[in-house]
């Protein structure tokens, strides 16, 4: 049948076994294979955690964390950034504020210093009229003219702050 003789099966179970070893060695050396693979991804995704680690350690200060409270630091420092930068803004904000006010200030106090040289300049040219009504003396004559100029005199004084 098929011609494949009765008489040696020695002949083909060598050739059966044959084929069965090497078929084995093939899916050890597959394994062996995925065993080398599996054991360099290892190593490097150690590598990384320890990176990871590491940072986290020097990012929050604290060289006793361990691998299992990574994730709850990462998530906290997270948290301080945002607040952080709330915080800034916050800052930034009042700050501006300030300067806002600083030059409304500033703008104030050059107002008032002009309003206040105006006033010095009526002032001084009321004590200079004043001081030339009173460089006349009079007489007993015209002592109405004198109290007439007396009373505009005053009422220069108090219309000009003095």
């Amino acid at each position: 049948m098929f011609g494949l003789s009765i008489l040696n099966p020695w002949k083909y179970g060598t050739i059966g076994a044959g084929i069965l070893l090497v078929l084995t060695m093939a899916w050890a050396l597959r394994l062996d294979s995925l065993r080398g693979s599996w054991e360099k991804k290892y190593a490097t995704l150690d590598g990384q955690a320890q990176s990871v680690l590491m940072a986290t350690r020097t990012a929050t200060d604290n060289p006793t964390l361990a691998w299992k409270n990574v994730p709850a630091q990462i998530t906290e420092l997270a948290s301080s950034n945002l607040t952080l930068k709330s915080s800034i803004d916050t800052a930034n904000g009042k700050v501006a504020d300030m300067d806002a006010e600083t030059k409304r200030l500033i703008a104030s106090g050059l107002t008032l210093r002009s309003q206040l040289s105006a006033a010095q300049i009526g002032r001084q040219g009321a004590l200079d009229r004043l001081k030339a009504m009173s460089a006349t003396p009079g007489d007993r004559q015209n002592c109405p003219a004198m109290l007439s100029q007396a009373q505009d005199a005053l009422d220069l004084a108090y219309g000009s702050g003095l």
